[in-house]
């Protein structure tokens, strides 16, 4: 809930002191336009013309296209519209001035600062406690756009005691649904912002949350208490647990069938910031059958609803072999994998289904990996590669790629994985971007050909020269990325070698061990360490080039990075 603006001029007034409704009707009010007149009016000694005053200010203020806020400010009536609030039995002047505060803090940053720098915010807390529901719910909504404003004047809020003051209130009017419906508009104002607000101040509001989720119908409060929710969990995982502890997850994976998005949105995304914490926390969530209703909500037509599912499914393939298999036991990849060969789907849905595969080959075990080769899902995930423009895209499926190919790295045996990739043209697609203009795609895809001892065809390609030009880049992330490249080159054959060595690499790589950057420093020793692991004659060309000892003062240098000194 972000700043909102109050607009209703046929408002019943709420006096809960009198346990009674009073409409408020006058044949002299004030014209809306004359704000001289207002501001005559709210500074007079008469209430009546108090109150006309400042019910035609909250008119004026109701102007949907441009309020004049502005203009409001400079008149100076700021302190008296303040001063109105501590008018204790006259609840309905108290009122309409709040309702004006509210409509200015609705402005911009600006609009919100003068009024916090008037002082007024532990008055608003104070008239929480009011017998009367409007001021309350005035003042509820006031703190609410105020907190919305920055993360600055949500701490001003916080730390002036108000979370405190909502759990007392919402014990007296736990039967009023617009008072919930405020407490709950501003909770979730308090709750947004990064950095995230100190737990300690927050963490006391978790009952007030659990309850209205459990018992609220109303779907505005079931979205801001989500959404709420949903900002505590995307933090650390002793956050994650207080959710956890506060019972509401039952609650959460029975909306996920809800009807409305602005629900499920929220909901989901607590359910996946959860899903993310430690295995103990997503097998809790798992318990409570939430892969079912994840399954339904990846046939979605929003698209929202759809890529926070897939998110929250991948948080879980991140977990354990255990979650992966309870994942391929819902039937959720099928579905998965058709999401990620539907050439309609959106971009960022596929993204965070891809995730999903790739999390799968991360951490699965090779029936697991092997169930999902079955399906044959490396034929949608590859034809991705096809004239792909989407630089996320093209990282997401290189990391799946290689999770897939993760055991060559090892230099374990596994063959059903390269022929997976090469009956569907993959080691071909993927070789179309070691020429990439961006390097760390060229890497990537180098480092998958490499699997497969495709060295050559790189060379083949005319990027080599290309690459040693790069390694006096001025950009350290571009030289550390050409040096990873060379180095996965030489790291071949001695042709490899010899090639890379005929187009004056040792000087480059000599340079660079005088780098101020030690990523850049430590890339450059162990390329040079992959030349030397080669022949006598290109161990000679390491010494010709004056190398060696550059490198024996790296290692004598006590200030020297352990990490640099091990490549050595």
């Amino acid at each position: 809930m972000l700043n909102s603006h109050f607009c209703d001029d046929n408002r019943e007034f709420e006096n809960n002191s009198e346990n009674k409704k009073v409409k408020y009707n006058s044949n002299d009010l004030l014209p809306v336009h004359n704000l001289s007149t207002i501001v005559e009016s709210i500074q007079s000694e008469n209430i009546n013309t108090q109150v006309n005053g400042a019910i035609a200010l909250r008119k004026l203020l109701c102007v949907k296209n441009n309020p004049p806020i502005d203009e409001i400010l400079q008149s100076g009536i700021l302190p008296s519209l303040i001063k109105l609030l501590s008018l204790d039995t006259q609840p309905l002047l108290q009122s309409e001035s709040l309702w004006s505060l509210c409509n200015i803090a609705s402005g911009n940053g600006n609009h919100t600062k003068a009024i916090v720098n008037t002082g007024v915010i532990p008055t608003l807390i104070k008239l929480l406690q009011s017998p009367c529901g409007d001021v309350i719910k005035g003042s509820l909504w006031t703190l609410a756009n105020i907190a919305a404003d920055s993360v600055k004047f949500r701490d001003i809020v916080l730390n002036a005691g108000v979370i405190q003051i909502i759990l007392d209130t919402f014990e007296k009017q736990s039967n009023n649904n617009k008072v919930l419906r405020n407490v709950a508009r501003v909770m979730v104002n308090l709750f947004r912002g990064e950095p995230s607000p100190a737990k300690e101040l927050v963490f006391p509001a978790l009952p007030i949350l659990a309850r209205l989720l459990e018992t609220s119908n109303e779907k505005e409060i079931i979205i801001d208490v989500s959404w709420a929710l949903s900002y505590y969990s995307n933090s650390t995982n002793d956050r994650i647990q207080d959710i956890i502890n506060s019972g509401v997850c039952k609650r959460l994976v029975e909306l996920l069938f809800d009807s409305d998005t602005s629900v499920i949105i929220p909901v989901l995304g607590t359910i996946g910031n959860i899903v993310a914490g430690d295995n103990k926390q997503t097998e809790f969530i798992m318990n409570i059958s939430v892969l079912p209703c994840l399954l339904h909500l990846l046939s979605s037509e929003h698209k929202g609803v759809k890529r926070e599912a897939c998110w929250t499914i991948s948080n879980i393939c991140g977990g354990n072999r255990e979650f992966v298999q309870s994942v391929i036991d819902a039937n959720i990849i099928p579905k998965i994998i058709s999401i990620i060969a539907n050439e309609n789907e959106s971009n960022k849905v596929k993204e965070e289904a891809l995730w999903i595969i790739n999390n799968v080959f991360s951490c699965g075990n090779e029936n697991q990996i092997g169930y999902i080769i079955g399906l044959e899902c490396m034929t949608p995930i590859i034809n991705l590669l096809d004239n792909c423009k989407k630089i996320k895209i093209l990282h997401i499926v290189f990391a799946t790629i290689k999770s897939l190919l993760q055991p060559v790295f090892y230099n374990r045996n596994i063959n059903p994985s390269i022929e997976c990739i090469e009956s569907c043209d993959g080691f071909e697609k993927v070789k179309l971007y070691s020429n990439h203009y961006r390097i760390d795609i060229a890497n990537n895809a180098i480092e998958i050909l490499n699997c497969k001892n495709l060295i050559q065809d790189i060379i083949n390609s005319g990027v080599c020269k290309r690459l040693v030009e790069l390694l006096f880049d001025s950009n350290p992330s571009v030289t550390n990325l050409a040096l990873k490249i060379i180095a996965n080159i030489v790291a071949g054959d001695d042709k490899h070698i010899e090639f890379i060595m005929n187009i004056s690499v040792l000087p480059c790589l000599l340079h660079l061990l005088s780098s101020e950057h030690k990523g850049v420093k430590r890339e450059a020793c162990w390329t040079i360490s992959n030349i030397c692991g080669g022949n006598r004659e290109s161990i000679q060309s390491v010494i010709d080039a004056d190398i060696v000892p550059k490198v024996i003062s790296i290692i004598a240098n006590e200030n020297e990075s352990s990490w640099v000194k091990e490549c050595h």
